[in-house]
């Protein structure tokens, strides 16, 4: 919780001063630091997808969605809910080599 609420108020503390570009740079911080809490991780990679969008920087939203949804298939995998041959990581790192959502 404490970290939730120091990360929110690093954001409302640049959201005031500083340009998008960092701003998109802290909330791409804070989402790697939710690494081991997948959902947090998620809800950060939105927020910066959105306000990806909302400044025209299309390619980084979806290079961001891509991020959420390496996330997303890791854990279907992992926790078994589709078979790991349906699904090719390297597709994942074709579209961002910098993608290193998955465990394995």
């Amino acid at each position: 919780l404490k970290s939730i609420l120091r990360d929110t108020l690093r954001v409302n503390e640049k959201t005031e001063t500083a340009d998008s570009h960092v701003i998109a740079d802290l909330y791409y911080q804070i989402a790697e630091g939710y690494k081991h809490t997948p959902d947090l991780r998620l809800d950060w990679l939105k927020k910066l997808a959105n306000l990806q969008q909302e400044n025209g920087n299309f390619v980084e939203a979806g290079i961001t969605y891509s991020h959420s949804a390496a996330l997303i298939t890791d854990y279907l995998v992992s926790s078994g809910k589709i078979d790991s041959k349906l699904i090719s990581t390297d597709l994942f790192q074709f579209i961002s080599p910098d993608i290193k959502e998955f465990a394995n």
